[in-house]
């Protein structure tokens, strides 16, 4: 898939995801934020990347999956499973993510092809 693609995201379905991310730790799911800024939660556990600085966040589960919904929504972006999801014109799109390999970098890029 080189392109994006319409891809219809309910509020329940998001809901579900991050659930699935964050409650059931499977998985993994980024926001990225304004230039070198982004937020995860792999594995259960919450990372910020903020000024080429990673440290760990809260602990709380219920404190985590608002977090995130509040990110979603100011950055309308978010990847989850390989796809980077965008809010563009009303609706959701996405794209298959193509990760570079990085030495000392356990962050995916983000970057699409």
């Amino acid at each position: 898939m080189n392109q994006y693609e319409r891809f219809p995201i309910s509020e329940r379905l998001l809901n579900l995801w991050l659930e699935e991310n964050i409650v059931h730790k499977i998985g993994m799911v980024k926001v990225v934020g304004n230039l070198d800024s982004c937020a995860w939660v792999e594995d259960g556990i919450y990372h910020i990347k903020k000024n080429g600085f990673t440290k760990l966040g809260t602990d709380d589960v219920s404190e985590k999956l608002r977090i995130f919904k509040s990110l979603i929504s100011k950055y309308g972006n978010f990847e989850r499973n390989g796809f980077m999801y965008r809010f563009n014109k009303g609706s959701w799109i996405r794209r298959r993510i193509i990760y570079k390999e990085q030495e000392n970098e356990h962050v995916p890029t983000g970057k699409t092809d």
